[in-house]
């Protein structure tokens, strides 16, 4: 039998000494569960336990994998997310994180684990009062997800476990910190942990990860090829020589900046030792073939319908203003609004129970492109309130017109009560059905803001009290004080936003902002959307 080596010339197969390496399957963690039967017992994520932390390394090495959860964030949160009438959301959630970046945070984690937690604080009357983003990655769970525990790093047998029992904003029996958590739903055999939604091409990120690897290693060898360096005195020489004369071979000319030596022994004694250099051939033009399609099954895995959104130039593409936003309209209706849908139904569950957060938070668009128009066609489509915006001016009561339209007469009272006027049977039929709102004035004490510590927030409660506004004259109760602002007034009472919100369920208009109605400012023909009384917060500690 015979067979050809590297250089073509036929030898017997026992002629020659030539080491061979076989090279390992490439491991791929899975994301295996441990599920036991006792649903009290925390369940392994990924055969270590490690299968988030094998997540966020995709994240954090593959450009494309990373570029397209940052871009599919960008897109699913626009413009922020809003009250239902527009309003951008000012609250901080807790003592450092702003609201948008908090929301950033938990956004980013669904896209990447198909889930995020929040650590949802709370006060001694049980009412959340701090929310704080928690990585899904330091999290795990037990099989019917009822309890977490929270360790900074699994991969460190040290680090200390703290157990939270999960956070259901109609069941919170107690004032203890729990953890809020929202996953997706997606078809996978596991049946706790949630899958990642780009499963299906998770080989193909790492081996996105594994061709900037080798394209590395290439630059610092320099390009360099292999070398083969062939000794005819196979015979004389020992396998202990040879494996000598290898180590010290490597040692001399091996390292970072060289290329590959390869050594073989063949039994052909009288021949000079021979050495010839190995051609990488078209392996760079094989990585380009394989790079092409990796980066194809990526996208095709995140749903993505065209990837000039995530800043990737496809051949025979124009990439005009036109040609983004039709791409962006088709991608927002086939998967960003779908996320929308279920994210903003996470976060209005999470914020149920909060008094100071709107009841229907919702996603805005942020256009693509900003137009840039004239002041002069400002004028003609903006309204005055619309321009002094833009101008960072407060607006003006009549300043929801054109510039050139005249301002509205007032002919008679406004609306603002839907065509009611607020009475005493309309406070009896509310507070008869719902005795239990609001807490007496007499069990708390109110707190000076500017005393307030963080450390022992638990002790203090957000309330709202309604009183005269200081801008108006007279004493809180005068002759024509509606009968159900005269009843508040007395009822000695503090009340939660969450008690006001039910009194506009109630009646049918927002009671937090226009409290009893319309005001005709005395003296004068201009009528206000509130009336004399205001709902001002109060930090109240419980004597």
């Amino acid at each position: 039998m015979r067979k050809k080596i590297l250089n073509n010339t036929p030898v017997n197969k026992d002629a020659y000494d030539f080491s061979s390496f076989a090279f390992a399957k490439t491991y791929i963690p899975q994301p295996t569960e441990d599920v036991k039967a006792d649903s009290e017992v925390r369940v392994r994520y990924g055969d270590d336990n490690l299968y988030p932390d094998f997540l966020l390394g995709l994240y954090a090495d593959s450009p494309i994998h990373s570029a397209v959860i940052n871009g599919k964030a960008t897109y699913i949160i626009g413009d922020g997310l809003k009250g239902k009438d527009g309003r951008a959301i000012e609250l901080n959630v807790n003592a450092s994180d702003r609201f948008e970046d908090f929301v950033s945070k938990c956004v980013k984690d669904y896209l990447i684990f198909n889930a995020f937690a929040v650590e949802v604080c709370f006060n001694n009357l049980g009412q959340p009062i701090e929310y704080h983003w928690v990585s899904v990655s330091k999290l795990r769970t037990n099989k019917n997800k009822s309890k977490f525990w929270f360790k900074e790093s699994w991969s460190k047998n040290g680090s200390q476990e703290i157990i939270y029992d999960r956070y259901l904003p109609n069941y919170n029996q107690d004032s203890k910190s729990k953890i809020f958590y929202f996953d997706g739903y997606f078809p996978s055999l596991s049946s706790v942990y949630p899958t990642a939604e780009y499963q299906a091409s998770i080989k193909s990120i790492v081996t996105d990860i594994a061709i900037r690897e080798f394209n590395i290693n290439n630059i610092k060898n320099q390009f360099s090829v292999s070398s083969l360096i062939t000794f005819f005195n196979g015979d004389s020489v020992s396998k202990e020589q040879r494996s000598e004369t290898a180590k010290k071979m490597k040692q001399q000319f091996s390292g970072e900046d060289g290329g590959k030596i390869m050594l073989q022994w063949v039994n052909e004694d009288g021949k000079a030792p021979e050495i010839s250099n190995l051609s990488a051939g078209d392996w760079d033009k094989a990585y380009d073939l394989i790079a092409k399609k990796v980066s194809d099954d990526i996208f095709i895995g995140h749903q993505v319908t065209n990837p000039m959104l995530f800043g990737v130039k496809t051949e025979g593409q124009l990439g005009g203003a036109t040609e983004l936003e039709t791409a962006f309209e088709i991608f927002k209706n086939t998967y960003i609004l779908n996320k929308r849908n279920e994210l903003e139904s996470s976060f209005n569950m999470l914020f149920n129970k909060s008094v100071d957060m709107p009841k229907a938070l919702n996603f805005v668009d942020k256009p693509l492109f900003h137009t840039q128009i004239s002041d002069t066609t400002k004028e003609k489509i903006f309204t005055i309130n619309e321009l002094r915006k833009e101008a960072g001016l407060s607006p003006l009561p009549n300043g929801d017109r054109l510039l050139n339209e005249p301002a509205p007469t007032q002919s008679k009272e406004p609306d603002y009560t839907n065509g009611r006027t607020l009475s005493e049977d309309d406070y009896e039929a509310f507070f008869s059905a719902n005795q239990e709102l609001g807490v007496l004035k007499t069990d708390f004490e109110i707190v000076d803001e500017n005393k307030f510590s963080f450390a022992s927030r638990t002790e203090y409660l957000t309330m709202y009290e309604y009183q005269k506004r200081p801008d108006v004259s007279g004493s809180d109760i005068i002759s024509t004080t509606r009968n159900f602002c005269r009843r508040l007034l007395m009822s000695d009472k503090y009340y939660s936003r969450e008690d006001i919100q039910k009194m506009s369920d109630f009646f049918g208009y927002d009671v937090f902002e226009k409290c009893g109605g319309w005001y005709r400012v005395p003296n004068t023909n201009v009528s206000e959307k509130q009336c004399r009384h205001e709902w001002k917060q109060v930090l109240l500690k419980k004597k």
